[in-house]
């Protein structure tokens, strides 16, 4: 019959996991303060979009042209609470959350790096849009209004902090891959404790062994003499 062992002792969390918690929280940090930058310059956009839509046949709809920083804000703030909570979970060694952070990641990594590629995609869409709209300014006077209207430090913020997301996200998922991060995801085996074995049959389990005093000397051997036993 098996018995539950005591819980065994707790694992400790190597430096490669230790330092792979602490860039999810720089990360989700960091896409709070994305968001809050976005939300901060929206009235700029706002007024970057009416000035260089004035006089044309899309003056008016400045607002939902600044709609998309509003999607910006969303991801943003769901990408936090993503890396919040696989931060939380990979701290307490879940092998589950690990492969998230894996799979988050690489969604992360698209989504941070893809904003590199929207200029490219955000000119040709504008471009297919001011064939039907010729009074439209160009894409690169339109950009020069948003500049414009957009404080000096937009920039410079907003790169730096997608570059260092993007360098964070990476840095993680190898750090949690590396061979020192496997222990500590990996499931603690129940241990079972057997009792000592019982003595054999027809000794008393828990009693000591008896003990029987040492034989004497040995007696004279032969006969005895004929006056034995003496008289009086």
């Amino acid at each position: 019959m098996a018995f539950t062992a005591p819980p065994p002792a707790p694992r400790v969390r190597p430096g490669t996991v230790t330092v792979a918690v602490i860039l999810l929280y720089v990360a989700a940090v960091l896409e709070v303060v994305a968001a809050v930058v976005a939300i901060a310059t929206y009235g700029d956009f706002k007024d970057a979009y009416a000035k260089a839509y004035a006089g044309t046949a899309m003056e008016g709809q400045a607002g939902s042209a600044a709609v998309t920083v509003i999607g910006a804000v969303v991801i943003a703030l769901l990408l936090a609470v993503i890396f919040l909570v696989l931060a939380i979970l990979d701290g307490r060694g879940n092998r589950v959350a690990r492969i998230l952070t894996w799979i988050f990641g690489g969604i992360a990594l698209c989504c941070v790096g893809s904003s590199f590629a929207l200029g490219a995609l955000g000119k040709s869409a504008y471009d297919a849009n001011r064939k039907t709209n010729p009074d439209l300014p160009s894409y690169d006077q339109l950009q020069a209004d948003i500049k414009d209207a957009l404080p000096s430090w937009y920039t410079p913020v907003t790169t730096t902090l997608a570059i260092v997301v993007l360098a964070a996200v990476i840095v993680v998922i190898v750090l949690l891959a590396l061979p020192a991060s496997h222990p500590y995801f990996r499931k603690a085996e129940q241990q079972q404790w057997e009792p000592p074995v019982p003595p054999p049959s027809g000794s008393s389990y828990g009693s000591p062994p008896s003990q029987e005093p040492p034989p004497g000397p040995p007696g004279p051997s032969g006969p005895p003499p004929p006056n034995w036993p003496p008289t009086s």
